[in-house]
């Protein structure tokens, strides 16, 4: 008897567990075709693994989307006065993140710029266009970032290194 109940447990369990997966999943679906950037900070999972922005020389910050007064915050504090975003247009959720931010950061009275590289392509277009903003604007404090600041960051990285042995 206490096997069957233990084992009539678990199966509820599990199923709750598919179940909660299954609506997590259905809600991400349903806010990445609405307003995405007025529900992005509560989905956790994604919160968790955003890179936290890093500093790569004198003038230069990498790491991903900044939200609100937050990022502010941060660009005022690091002397930032140009932000070169990495997000893609050609994804839904990324390009409505891409306007929030633009209208924000252009209100307040920062150079903004918007090198698309889609995530897992290296474009070398996209890459040559970064180097040149990142040429352009060497002597003031740049904040380049993705969603978040993981892949399309390690490409950042490389067009560095690659400038440096130049």
């Amino acid at each position: 008897m206490l096997r069957a109940l233990l084992d009539s447990l678990l199966h509820i369990t599990l199923r709750s567990i598919f179940a909660l997966v299954a609506f997590l999943a259905l809600l991400l679906i349903f806010i990445s075709f609405t307003d995405f950037p007025r529900y992005e900070r509560y989905l956790l999972p994604l919160q968790l693994l955003k890179a936290e922005p890093q500093k790569v020389s004198k003038n230069l910050w990498v790491g991903s989307y900044l939200k609100d007064e937050k990022m502010l915050r941060f660009l005022k504090e690091n002397r930032i006065k140009v932000v070169i975003s990495l997000l893609d247009r050609d994804m839904y959720h990324e390009r409505q993140l891409l306007e929030y931010e633009r209208r924000l950061l252009r209100r307040r009275g920062f150079t903004f710029i918007s090198v698309p590289l889609k995530p897992f392509v290296k474009d070398q277009k996209g890459l040559k266009r970064l180097r040149y903003y990142l040429r352009r604007y060497r002597r003031s404090g740049v904040y380049v970032h993705s969603y978040l600041g993981r892949i399309r960051i390690r490409y950042v990285k490389e067009v560095l290194n690659a400038g440096k042995g130049s």
